[in-house]
């Protein structure tokens, strides 16, 4: 064991390898290997559900991370799952469909057929959205799996969906910003941002916030798709928004996590880590929790000052998860951690 052992970690993992951890006393609940993630953990009314790249879907229990049941998958997850109801929704990539499975990962609900699926499903209103690497935005009703409509973006869509009201918000690999809407699929309006848009958009009071590849971050009108202000980063921009008492916050490959006025755009402060910051920031604890390619999980309060961080035993990709009192996270070790206070 190393020398860095965190002593919680000794007596309930003993045979797992050491993390550093620094700062007040958050501890390890569990930690389960599972194999390569390919995105984000989820929650659903029966525990953590999350796919990995060998082609497992896992649905786990919170409290100590057993594995409650897992289905094995045709190919790929391309997203993260979404639980709605009793109902998980998974995008698949070589099999290239849309699969709906009960809440046990029993047998398929329904599977529908879709060219290249790259977003995370987004479910509301009987309907399931999902984007695609051909550039087609696709309208599904949630309970059969039928198509309702489709639209057609300039370039592919990478960028999972937003639903806001009566609209649907996404960002296609050619720069462009959409608000398309639910019930017809027609185009209400379109944003230039001259750069590919991956990162996730988040909604705040009326505006619609999203990074570029570029590394330009944007505030548009919600309404009109007319920009409120825009910041430059020097990285690329993969992270998606979160937002807290009139604050956005975001990461950057220029290794920063941002904090901004939602409002105005103006600096307010910057951390930086030893990593590229694809992690969107989470809050628990009235702090406020990121992940990085250096392998850290860290927690910083309201001004941006370290108030912990842990090292876990390999790069994190994604965003932590917050739920039933525990923040979860996964790190390319192929394992899930839970932590608790």
């Amino acid at each position: 064991m190393g020398k860095r052992l965190c002593l919680f970690f000794f007596f309930t993992f003993p045979l797992l390898p050491s993390l550093t951890v620094e700062g007040p006393p958050i501890h390890l609940v569990w930690r389960r290997e599972v194999g390569p993630m390919t995105s984000s953990p989820g929650i659903c009314e029966e525990g953590i559900i999350l796919g990995t790249s060998k082609k497992i879907l896992y649905l786990l229990r919170p409290r100590d991370g057993k594995v409650i049941s897992k289905f094995k998958l045709k190919g790929h997850p391309a997203s993260a799952p979404t639980c709605e109801g009793e109902t998980i929704y998974i995008s698949s990539q070589i099999e290239d469909g849309l699969l709906a499975l009960g809440l046990r990962l029993g047998k398929p609900i329904w599977w529908m057929e879709i060219p290249d699926p790259l977003t995370q499903p987004l479910v509301g209103r009987t309907r399931v959205w999902v984007g695609s690497g051909k550039g087609w935005l696709y309208c599904l009703a949630s309970l059969e799996g039928r198509i309702l409509w489709r639209f057609k973006a300039d370039g592919p869509i990478y960028s999972n969906l937003l639903l806001d009201g009566e609209k649907v918000f996404f960002g296609d690999g050619d720069g462009h910003f959409y608000a398309v809407d639910v019930d017809k699929g027609e185009l209400l309006w379109q944003f230039d941002a001259s750069s590919s848009i991956i990162s996730p958009p988040g909604s705040y009071r009326g505006g619609v916030y999203f990074g570029t590849y570029g590394g330009r971050f944007f505030a548009v009108d919600g309404e009109r798709g007319e920009k409120l202000w825009d910041f430059q980063t020097q990285g690329s921009i993969l992270s998606s928004p979160s937002f807290y008492q009139g604050w956005v916050f975001f990461g950057s490959n220029d290794f920063y996590l941002y904090c901004l006025e939602a409002e105005s755009g103006r600096l307010c402060w910057k951390f930086k880590a030893n990593g590229l910051v694809h992690s969107s920031p989470i809050s628990a604890w009235g702090y406020l929790f990121f992940g990085s390619f250096d392998g850290y999980l860290y927690a910083l309060d309201e001004e941006g000052r370290l108030f912990w961080k842990c090292k876990l035993g390999g790069s994190i990709r994604f965003s932590p998860l917050f739920a039933q009192g525990l923040i979860f996270v996964g790190a390319d070790d192929g394992c899930l951690y839970a932590f608790g206070r």
